[in-house]
């Protein structure tokens, strides 16, 4: 999910209860999407079961985040993306863009600055 004014604080508490009692909470996209209190507030109340967290919405975290002492809280320094064969698929892409722009085609994963994503 892309930060834009749409997607702002979009998981909130609301959002949150309307999830299936026992889920688990996942963010590997923008930390800005999420209204962290309600998240504190969803897992403390039990609604949600726990989440595993790779963004926030200030990086880094603040020392006094209660997320840092929260057991079913599993959380990871931005780096989600990094896998075995990230660089593989990094260079991939670089590497078709660089030949589709030397022909004056198209690219891949342009930015359309008009939506923000």
């Amino acid at each position: 999910m892309p930060h834009t004014d749409e997607t702002k604080n979009f998981f909130d508490y609301e959002k949150f209860k309307l999830m299936k009692e026992g889920s688990i909470f996942i963010n590997i996209g923008r930390g800005t999407t999420v209204v962290e209190d309600d998240l504190i507030r969803a897992l403390d109340e039990g609604h949600l079961r726990g989440a595993a967290l790779d963004v926030f919405a200030l990086e880094p975290l603040s020392c006094e985040s209660k997320l840092w002492g929260m057991k079913n809280v599993l959380m990871t320094p931005h780096c989600a993306d990094l896998t075995a064969d990230f660089l593989d698929l990094l260079f991939g892409v670089f590497k078709r863009n660089y030949h589709s722009f030397d022909a004056g085609e198209g690219l891949l994963t342009v930015v359309n600055k008009d939506v923000g994503y």
